[in-house]
């Protein structure tokens, strides 16, 4: 039998939030000195198997299963930031947002979780700043003002109107003909 196996559901939890409360969300990654990489992947694993037994077992409505969800919320919140995708802030927001209101936690564990959640969204602003403040001198205001719109929209999205559909062809001028749905534009 394996090692993992030997221990008990709330004692390989309670080694797993040991492990994760070691390490905030960082604001700047370069500053960050937690795990990461394959050791924040595999914590993140572990979490996750470890909430998925505890509900399995009846206990996903514990305090146990609780601070699991929590510190597995942080886990994405820290791989999002180091580089992480779209999936792991989803998860990170869902987990924290649970983990801020659960009357299941104790006030310092929910406050943790609202840090956390500050954290994620500052992360934004500390890049946005950084790569604005890297432009080019003497950039006029529009152009800053297009590069920063750019910033913060995913590169799909740039792909759709106002309202989420694609954006629509021009009407041709009347008299004219529309060209050709696949003809290159001008």
């Amino acid at each position: 039998m394996s090692e993992a196996g030997a221990a008990s559901v709330p004692d390989r939890a309670a080694a797993a939030l040991a492990r994760a409360d070691r390490f905030p969300v960082p604001l700047d990654p370069e500053e960050y000195e937690g795990p990461r990489g394959s050791e924040l992947d595999f914590l993140i694993g572990e979490l996750g198997a470890i909430l998925g037994e505890l509900e399995q077992s009846g206990d996903g409505g514990g305090v146990t299963a609780a601070a699991v969800a929590a510190w597995l919320g942080r886990c994405h919140a820290v791989r999002f930031v180091l580089g992480g995708g779209p999936a792991d802030r989803e998860s990170a927001l869902t987990l924290l947002q649970q983990a801020r209101t659960s009357a299941r936690l104790g006030e310092a564990d929910r406050e943790a979780a609202r840090r956390d959640l500050v954290a994620l969204a500052g992360f934004r602003l500390v890049r946005l700043h950084r790569e604005t403040a890297a432009g080019p001198p003497g950039q006029s205001i529009t152009d800053r003002v297009v590069f920063l719109s750019r910033l913060g929209t995913p590169p799909r999205a740039r792909e759709f109107g106002p309202r989420g559909g694609q954006r629509a062809a021009r009407p041709a001028a009347a008299g004219t003909r529309a060209p050709a749905a696949d003809a290159p534009s001008p």
